[in-house]
C-alpha cells in the first residue's frame, strides 16, 4: 500500500500539489478534510517516505460530500427539487465517518447543533417563501457536515452564488 507522501508529494505551503490539476484538487481536498475533522493527521512536508497510509475511510470522506453536493446543485439546476434522499444520505454519511473516524462525542454534539440551528432557521425561511424545502434540509445538512467552525464561510458564499444563480436564471 502507498503511503500518502508517496501518492501525493506536494508542498502544503504553497497550494500546489504538482502540475497535474486532478492531483492538485485531491491534495486541497486532503487539506480540506484534515482542517475540518482534524483527525486526519500528515503533513507532506514533514513525512518521510513512510508516512501514513490514506485508508478507505479518508477517500470516503474526501469524496462522498463533494459528491452528494454537485449531485445535489445539479438537480436544483435542473428539476428545482433536491431529493430528500440526498439530505438522508449526507446525514448517515457523517454519523458513519464521525464514528470509524474517532471523532468525540462533544465534536458530534456540535457538528448535529449546527446542523439544527440551520435546520430552524431555514425552515422558517421556507415558510415564508423565501427558499424551498429541499434547500432547507441540504443546508441543515451540509452544516452538519461543516459545524460551527465552516458555517459562517459556508452560508456567505452559498448566499452569494445562489443570489448570482438566482439573478442569472430570472435575466436569462
Amino acid at each position: 500500500q502507498k503511503t500518502a507522501y508517496e501518492i501525493y508529494q506536494c508542498d502544503w505551503s504553497s497550494d500546489v500539489c504538482s502540475s497535474d490539476l486532478l492531483d492538485t484538487a485531491v491534495c486541497l481536498a486532503f487539506k480540506f478534510s484534515r482542517e475540518v475533522y482534524g483527525s486526519f493527521e500528515f503533513d507532506c512536508a514533514q513525512q518521510d517516505r513512510n508516512g501514513p497510509a490514506v485508508t478507505m475511510i479518508d477517500v470516503i470522506r474526501i469524496l462522498l460530500f463533494p459528491a452528494l453536493m454537485a449531485f445535489a446543485a445539479s438537480s436544483d439546476l435542473l428539476t428545482m427539487t433536491i431529493s430528500n434522499r440526498i439530505s438522508i444520505a449526507l446525514i448517515a454519511g457523517f454519523a458513519v465517518l464521525a464514528a470509524a473516524s474517532g471523532m468525540s462525542l462533544q465534536d458530534v454534539g456540535m457538528h448535529a447543533l449546527a446542523g439544527a440551528v440551520v435546520l430552524v432557521l431555514t425552515f422558517i425561511c421556507f415558510l415564508r417563501g423565501c427558499c424551498g424545502g429541499g434547500d432547507a434540509k441540504l443546508a441543515a445538512a451540509t452544516a452538519l457536515w461543516l459545524g460551527f467552525d465552516h458555517l459562517y464561510d459556508y452560508i456567505l458564499w452559498a448566499s452569494l452564488f445562489g443570489g448570482v444563480l438566482t439573478l442569472l436564471i430570472i435575466r436569462f
